[in-house]
């Protein structure tokens, strides 16, 4: 098979240069070829669309080395042959020195062949390489932009803020005159201008050449590009570039510099213009994670999360920490309810329970909702004693008695409040809330309408105590065992793993669902131990399901804080990829964990990944992720937490939510895993949004046995 090649010869002999051809023609090559044997013709068909240049040394009234010297003041990179009856060595050291890719001797034209492949190679290969190092100046200039852009995203909330904040960043550290940004709205096209000064002047508009060319880009959707220096100006150029992210138009970025811009900026605007449209699209839905973060999804009420900041900055206000207590409030019927009339019928009742509490305890108590029909309020104020008990009496237990109408049915409620006032029950939110969920516990168990923490609760703590004791001794007489779930590729259905889940043989009570004692086993530090063993037995199984023929292709643990955190931690997972190979074990690592220390974070996982693990952010999008650390972190899959599997499929905004972290996750080529797969529409779904892999009970229960998909 031939190999074309574009080819300018500059040789004054006629039969020397048919000889030439006829040995490129031999060695393989089909030449597209011109002979020139002047100074001027060589010159007028110089083109960087050549693939090689082949020059006589010595020609009347020019050489080879003036050929190298015009080809080299052009900067072209076309490789340069030279070819000559004799050329003496310092010569030929000379024609390499100034940029000659090989020379030959006419009486040795064999070699012609060889050379020109080599030169081409060569040629390629630095254009790759210029291509390869383009690129990374690029990267590097608009870095600058994009970290301040990413920093904004992270620091500013409100989209107004997003865009003047954006277009000063652009435009200082981007070194431009102007720079505004105009949004596409159902109204219109908002516009933000940044004046040279750097202060904003919301919905000004921009000069008209840029608003001009604004429509003209956006309806040729493509960059538009505009330079004065034609017209004999002082390099005064202007640029619109459409901004686009998943097939819809953000809007426009608009620019203005006093220098005309080359084509390395202009590439460089088009990936900001890209970067730009990322970010906004991606605050919008930053926000509503964000929103999940700190609120509940069914109520719309705070959170666990946010009532216990909110709480602790009320006890570190107060003098002596004594004017704040915390009301956790629960019903006895919502888990009957739940199988009764289903997830929906409960949600909305919890939605109307909402409603009534926030009419009833006003403005100044925070109510909040901690999922799963409990609810919290927190009482500021010098309120304590029978006050308290009147307070919540009139509040919460007299509204709640009320029957509830929900879709034709009349529910009545059974209503528990567990109670826990600051500095006695507590010095610090959290247990403050710990408590009063202690006291919520016994009100169940007692069946009194409301209860204060007390000492009697305190003694329930001892028993748990006595069940940490009898953890320790389910790990020294090896009473844990492993249980996997399968995880399966979304398009073919084939195994792709299983998650090792950690299960309990309690010889009194037989096997113990995690819930129950692994957030102790967290507490008192034993998930260290518990969690090195759980990684010792998931690669003995597979060592023993490979040995047997069974292709797992990768077993998955879940790792602690504390685990990752301790200083042995990386020794035993080397110690692990060495008995598994690399590649086939993934460490399920939650969101909250990583963000407690970025930094950290980030240079334990480098080690991790060098090693041979594989890294999954385990409950992706209940926590809370800076979008520039998330991009900084070596992981190499997302997993999608089942809450929100769960409720994608019961409306718009909970699936714009998975849209999201699944588009986030392939920006950053990362793998998506979604959790909690129990019906084949929420599998459909997941498929359509290009989901990666998918793990669930539509998939397959955990069982001890060897863990193949059920379908």
């Amino acid at each position: 098979m031939t190999r074309p090649i574009r080819v300018l010869m500059l040789e004054d002999n006629t039969g020397d240069a048919e000889l030439t051809i006829h040995e490129l023609q031999r060695a393989g090559f089909e030449p597209d070829w011109v002979r020139v044997d002047t100074e001027q013709a060589f010159v007028q068909r110089l083109d960087p669309d050549l693939d090689l240049i082949i020059a006589d040394f010595q020609l009347p009234q020019f050489n080879g080395l003036e050929a190298l010297h015009h080809v080299r003041t052009r900067n072209l990179d076309v490789p340069v042959i030279i070819v000559s009856g004799t050329i003496g060595e310092e010569m030929a050291v000379r024609l390499i020195k100034e940029g000659a890719a090989d020379y030959l001797l006419k009486d040795r034209l064999a070699r012609l062949g060889v050379a020109v492949g080599q030169a081409l190679d060569a040629h390629r290969q630095r254009v790759e390489k210029r291509r390869a190092e383009q690129a990374i100046l690029r990267m590097n200039r608009i870095r600058a932009v994009l970290s301040g852009i990413n920093a904004t995203i992270v620091r500013v909330r409100d989209r107004s803020q997003l865009l003047a904040q954006g277009c000063e960043i652009v435009r200082t550290r981007g070194e431009f005159e102007h720079v505004w940004i105009g949004l596409c709205e159902p109204s219109g096209v908002d516009l933000y201008w940044i004046d040279p000064e750097g202060s904003d002047v919301p919905n000004a508009a921009p000069p008209p050449p840029l608003e001009q060319l604004a429509t003209l880009a956006l309806d040729r959707g493509r960059p538009v590009f505009r330079s004065d220096h034609e017209d004999g100006a002082e390099g005064h150029a202007v640029a619109v570039l459409p901004m686009e992210h998943l097939d819809k138009w953000i809007g426009v970025l608009g620019l203005s510099a006093n220098r005309d811009l080359d084509n390395e900026e202009l590439s460089m605007l088009v990936e900001v213009a890209a970067d730009l449209a990322f970010a906004l699209d991606y605050i919008d839905k930053a926000s509503r994670l964000d929103c999940l973060a700190y609120y509940d999804p069914v109520t719309g009420l705070p959170n666990r999360r946010l009532l216990s900041e909110r709480l602790e900055q009320a006890m570190q206000m107060s003098i002596e920490k004594s004017a704040s207590a915390v009301a956790v409030v629960g019903f006895d019927q919502l888990s009957s309810m739940i199988e009764t009339f289903g997830q929906s019928v409960v949600d909305d009742l919890c939605r109307s329970i909402a409603k009534r509490l926030e009419h009833t305890l006003g403005t100044r108590k925070v109510l909040a909702h901690f999922g799963a029909g409990v609810f919290a309020v927190m009482f500021p104020g010098q309120i304590a004693g029978a006050a308290l008990g009147h307070a919540i009496e009139a509040s919460i237990m007299d509204p709640l008695s009320e029957p509830f109408e929900l879709h034709g049915k009349e529910l009545r409620l059974s209503v528990r409040v567990g109670i826990a006032v600051a500095p006695g029950d507590g010095l610090e939110a959290e247990i403050l809330l710990h408590n009063a969920e202690a006291a919520l516990i016994k009100c169940r168990d007692s069946q009194e309408h409301y209860s204060f923490y007390s000492q009697e609760i305190h003694q329930r703590m001892s028993r748990k105590l006595n069940l940490e004791n009898r953890l320790r001794v389910a790990l020294e007489k090896d009473q844990f065992v492993l249980f996997y779930q399968p995880k399966v590729d979304s398009k073919t259905g084939e195994l792709t793993g299983v998650e090792a889940l950690l299960r309990w043989e309690d010889p009194e009570r037989g096997l113990v669902a995690p819930g129950e004692f692994i957030p102790l086993l967290e507490e008192t530090g034993l998930i260290v131990e518990v969690g090195n063993w759980v990684i010792g037995r998931a690669v003995a199984d597979y060592r023993d399901w490979r040995a047997r023929g069974i292709g797992i292709p990768m077993v998955a643990v879940n790792v602690s804080p504390r685990q990752l955190r301790d200083k042995h931690f990386v020794d035993l997972i080397g110690h692990a990829v060495d008995e598994v190979g690399e590649g086939h074990l993934e460490l399920e690592i939650t969101e909250s964990v990583l963000m407690e220390d970025t930094e950290g974070s980030i240079k334990t996982l480098g080690i991790l990944r060098e090693l041979g693990a594989k890294v999954a952010i385990d409950d992706f999008g209940t926590g809370y992720s800076s979008l520039s650390y998330l991009s900084r972190m070596p992981v190499t899959a997302l997993k999608i937490d089942q809450s929100f599997v769960f409720s994608m499929t019961k409306g718009p905004n909970d699936l714009a939510i998975v849209t999201s972290i699944i588009s986030l996750a392939h920006s950053m080529n990362l793998m998506v895993i979604a959790e909690g797969v129990e019906t084949e529409e929420q599998a459909r779904l997941l498929r359509l949004l290009r989901c990666d892999q998918m793990q669930g009970y539509l998939y397959g229960r955990p069982n001890r046995s060897v863990p193949l998909p059920s379908r």
